[in-house]
């Protein structure tokens, strides 16, 4: 990213996305594009947003971090964190957290469900 940017360097870009990038406002940010994809006619081709799907998906990372001591069955020791995302029937995240990757992923489903405007009309 820092690269793409002429305005931005590198660090510029880490303090803001410690600092100022929370879930609340991603979520927030989510749910305006995804109410606006909603409206499109194209959308209603794939579905009516009543159905989701969700997954994590692993990044691995260069450091190992408070749970180091901790094996993951499926990603041994290597360190990394999951990004567990919602999608709707209609191709469109609806919610998106951050999630250890040592821990099971089932007490997160219901997180982005309920807690969003788009998770809530899936049925």
């Amino acid at each position: 990213m820092a690269e793409a940017s002429n305005s931005h360097g590198y660090w510029q870009l880490q303090r803001n996305s410690q600092w100022h990038i929370v879930s609340d406002a991603i979520n927030r940010a989510l749910a305006i594009v995804i109410e606006a994809q909603s409206e499109l006619p194209m959308a209603h081709i794939w579905g009516l947003g009543e159905t989701a799907s969700n997954d994590g998906q692993f990044f691995p990372t260069t450091r190992h971090g408070e749970a180091m001591n901790l094996i993951n069955a499926k990603y041994g020791i290597d360190p990394g964190i999951k990004a567990y995302t919602h999608v709707s029937d209609q191709f469109g995240p609806f919610a998106s957290q951050k999630i250890p990757a040592t821990v099971n992923e089932a007490p997160f489903i219901l997180d982005g469900l309920l807690t969003t405007d788009a998770g809530r009309k899936i049925k």
